[in-house]
C-alpha cells in the first residue's frame, strides 16, 4: 500500500530534479542551493522510512538487483544506442565519448553525458545492501546506539569522500545514502509526526536558510559539499520540511498528478534526460533556435547574453517549460502505454 506524503515528496523532488536539468531554472542563484539540498536526499530518507527487510539477504539483495541494477544496465545500453544516434547531430560535439569514458561511466556511475541521472541507481543499491546487512543490529540497539551509529557513518562518509574522483558505483556516495536511509528509518521507528507546527516548520526553515548560506550552491552528482557535516544537516532539515509539507497536501485532491509522479519517479528520473537531449537534437534540426546564436550543451542550449532583456526572459521562460513538461509528459505516456500492453497480455 503506497503512502500519499510519500508519494508527494517524491513528485516534489522529481520535478525539482527536471527543472534544474533543464538548464532554464528562474532564480537558480537563490533556488538551486535550496533544492540541491532535497531534491536526491528525499528519495533516500524516504526509502528509509518504507524500509522492510521482508526476506533473507540473498533474496533482499536480489530483488533489488533486479529493481536498480538491471534497470541501470537497459538504460545505460538503451541512451548509448541513441546516442551513438544524435551525438555527431550537434553543431558542437557536446556529446563526444571514448570508450573508456564509457565503460568508466559505467563502472563509476558518472559521467554518463548520454543519461546524468544513472549515477544514483548503483550508490542507491549499495546503500540498501548496507542496510540490509546491519539492520539486525540496528533493531536490536536503543536510541543511543542508533544515534552513535548514524555519528559513525556520517564520520566515515566524511573521511572517505573523495571530491572529483570517480569510484566504483560511487561507493562513497554509498556511504552518504547509508545515513539518509538509516535516518529515515530511525524517524519510522520513534513513529515521528512529521505534521510539524507553523512554529517548528519556520524554526527549521530559518535554521535551514542559515546553514544554506554557510554552505552555498552543493551539487551531490559532483560530490560538491563544500562543508560536508553543514551539508548532511541541510539535507536532513530540507527533506524534513518537504515531507512535512507533504502531510499536508496529500488532503488536496490537485495534487494527485504530483503524487503520481511520485508514484514513478524513478523512471522519471531515469529517462527525462536523454528525452531531454532528444529534444535539443530536433530543435536542432529545424534551425530556429540558432537564430539567437545558441549552442547546444549536454541537455539544452546555451543562449549567451550581454545584459537584462525581457525578450530572452521570455525564450528562457519558454524554454523552461519546454523542457520541464515535454520530458513529464513522454514519459507519462511511455507508462501509461506499458501498463495498458501488460493488461492486455496478461488479461
Amino acid at each position: 500500500m503506497r503512502i500519499a506524503y510519500i508519494d508527494i515528496a517524491r513528485g516534489l523532488a522529481i520535478i525539482a530534479v527536471i527543472a534544474s536539468h533543464t538548464g532554464y531554472l528562474p532564480f537558480s542563484k537563490f533556488l538551486a542551493p535550496f533544492i540541491n539540498a532535497w531534491m536526491i536526499p528525499v528519495f533516500v530518507i524516504s526509502g528509509g522510512l518504507l524500509f522492510k527487510p521482508d526476506s533473507g539477504i540473498f533474496v533482499f539483495i536480489q530483488k533489488k538487483f533486479n529493481r536498480l541494477i538491471v534497470p541501470y544496465i537497459m538504460l545505460f545500453s538503451l541512451s548509448l544506442i541513441g546516442w551513438f544516434w544524435i551525438k555527431d547531430g550537434y553543431s558542437k560535439p557536446m556529446l563526444v565519448l571514448t570508450l573508456k569514458d564509457v565503460s568508466e561511466g559505467f563502472l563509476n556511475g558518472q559521467g554518463i553525458i548520454f543519461n546524468g541521472p544513472l549515477w544514483f541507481f548503483p550508490p542507491y543499491f549499495l546503500a540498501l545492501i548496507l542496510t540490509r546487512l546491519i539492520f539486525p543490529f540496528w533493531k536490536i540497539i536503543g536510541l543511543t546506539g542508533k544515534l552513535i551509529v548514524l555519528l559513525f557513518i556520517a564520520g566515515i562518509f566524511v573521511i572517505i569522500l573523495q571530491p572529483g574522483t570517480k569510484l566504483f558505483f560511487s561507493y562513497d556516495l554509498s556511504v552518504l545514502f547509508l545515513f539518509l536511509i538509516l535516518f529515515g528509518r530511525l524517524l519510522a521507528d520513534l513513529k515521528i509526526n512529521l505534521k510539524f507546527s507553523v512554529t517548528f516548520f519556520s524554526i527549521l526553515l530559518l535554521v535551514l536558510i542559515a546553514g544554506l548560506y554557510l554552505t552555498g550552491d552543493t551539487n551531490i552528482y559532483s560530490k560538491k559539499f563544500n562543508y560536508p557535516i553543514l551539508y548532511v544537516i541541510n539535507s536532513i532539515l530540507a527533506s524534513l520540511l518537504i515531507l512535512s509539507s507533504a502531510t499536508y497536501w496529500e488532503k488536496f485532491g490537485s495534487f494527485a498528478v504530483i503524487q503520481k509522479l511520485g508514484k514513478y519517479s524513478l523512471i522519471l528520473m531515469s529517462l527525462h534526460w536523454p528525452i531531454m537531449q532528444w529534444m535539443t537534437y530536433l530543435i536542432s534540426l529545424t534551425g530556429v533556435i540558432n537564430q539567437f546564436n545558441t549552442v547546444p550543451t549536454s541537455t539544452n542550449f546555451f543562449i549567451p547574453s550581454e545584459g537584462p532583456s525581457f525578450g530572452l526572459t521570455l525564450i528562457r521562460i519558454s524554454l523552461f517549460s519546454l523542457y520541464l513538461l515535454v520530458p513529464i509528459a513522454a514519459t507519462m505516456l511511455i507508462i501509461n502505454l506499458w501498463i495498458r500492453l501488460k493488461n492486455l497480455i496478461f488479461n
